[in-house]
């Protein structure tokens, strides 16, 4: 693969040590070559196809830094379109459809004690349909079978609380607990293989250095 690739990056900081960040890139690439999974003619259900020509165009934004010293936060959204400009093909025109076209992130974090925080994620995805492949990898491919799953955008948010524990510790360093929930809200949602994700999920999580 080869091409141009043009990429406008625009840095600010807009108050104290809040930060802007914004990027458009535009890409022209040259022989695009891809792994799609839109019909079971080889093993595992995939081919590898190659495009003349696709242009890809793309916006991120990216903002964080402190409202108050004891409260952060970031933001961020991503926005990709890839569109083919070599000879018509239905199956790379559903491939590049398939992709979700939206992203945001953000967050929040509160320092609730000197060595306490509570953090706050949240996390959206644009709507997009998944091709699947199922068969048993001994099977010829005209035995697999091809569905498309529609999956539907969602909003995703996750809580933790954070405590540093100690500094140093023997050889340790560091220390830190964390308990969270992750899908607060038991949101229904699809992974990226079509099948429904995990509801509210609750956990620690222990880490330290050497």
């Amino acid at each position: 693969m080869h091409g141009v690739a043009y990429d406008f990056i625009f840095n600010r900081r807009l108050w104290k040590d809040i930060q802007l960040r914004a990027n458009f890139s535009y890409y022209i690439m040259k022989d695009y070559t891809f792994v799609s999974s839109w019909r079971a003619r080889t093993m595992w259900g995939r081919q590898v196809t190659s495009v003349d020509e696709v242009h890809k165009t793309g916006l991120e934004l990216d903002i964080s830094g402190h409202i108050i010293d004891s409260l952060g936060f970031y933001a961020s959204f991503s926005a990709y379109d890839y569109e083919n400009k070599g000879d018509p093909n239905i199956h790379v025109d559903k491939e590049f459809s398939n992709r979700a076209k939206y992203r945001i992130n953000a967050g929040l974090d509160y320092a609730l004690f000197k060595d306490t925080k509570l953090m706050l994620d949240y996390r959206y995805q644009d709507d997009q349909v998944q091709t699947i492949n199922e068969g048993d990898e001994n099977d010829p491919p005209e035995l697999w079978r091809t569905y498309e799953v529609k999956m539907d955008a969602y909003h995703l948010y996750d809580f933790a609380i954070k405590q540093n524990i100690f500094k140093k510790w023997g050889f340790a360093r560091n220390g830190e607990l964390k308990l969270f929930i992750n899908n607060l809200l038991d949101e229904d949602y699809q992974n990226d293989n079509g099948y429904p994700a995990t509801g509210r999920t609750y956990g620690i999580y222990a880490k330290f250095d050497f």
